[in-house]
């Protein structure tokens, strides 16, 4: 598998540290150039009804040029943890799953690098996984990072998970 770009849709979490460092680990290793991504959310303001009524979206939390300054900061503040990669920052609005998938294909990505918040059951329900959405929907591979896990060792240390090194 001839890796060229790498996608990491970031949304900001403990869950998405622990992504990048792989991602950036995979991109040193293959001289890949890593895509970061943040996806600002709509949400849908359909009316439930039959036949369905179309609502259209709006932005969350009153987008604006104040939460877009804020939004590309904290994007800007997501670099690889690892030296000397190629790397691009992108801030897309819509639909997280829709967008990503978009953005992979149009960009010819060769491996998407997420976090999983590891959501089970009626949480899972609710809210959704971008994660799997991503990972039904992609034409690439999509590797799905687990969220960090805190193990004890003999002497009763405790150690955090880790990713590749």
């Amino acid at each position: 598998m001839d890796i060229k770009r790498i996608l990491f849709p970031t949304d900001f979490s403990e869950c998405s540290s622990a992504a990048l460092d792989c991602a950036s680990y995979l991109a040193s290793a293959t001289g890949a150039r890593l895509y970061i991504l943040y996806v600002d959310e709509l949400k849908d303001v359909s009316v439930p009804a039959i036949p369905p009524v179309e609502g259209g979206y709006f932005y969350a939390a009153g987008w604006d040029d104040e939460r877009r300054e804020e939004l590309q900061e904290m994007l800007s503040k997501t670099v690889p943890t690892v030296a000397n990669i190629a790397y691009e920052h992108r801030l897309l609005t819509g639909p997280p799953t829709m967008q990503i998938l978009q953005f992979a294909e149009q960009e010819s990505v060769d491996l998407i690098v997420m976090g999983s918040h590891g959501r089970t059951g009626f949480s899972r329900l609710v809210m959704g996984s971008v994660a799997q959405g991503v990972m039904r929907g992609a034409k690439c591979p999509v590797l799905i990072v687990k969220p960090p896990t805190a193990v004890s060792d003999d002497v009763g240390t405790t150690v955090t998970g880790s990713t590749l090194r």
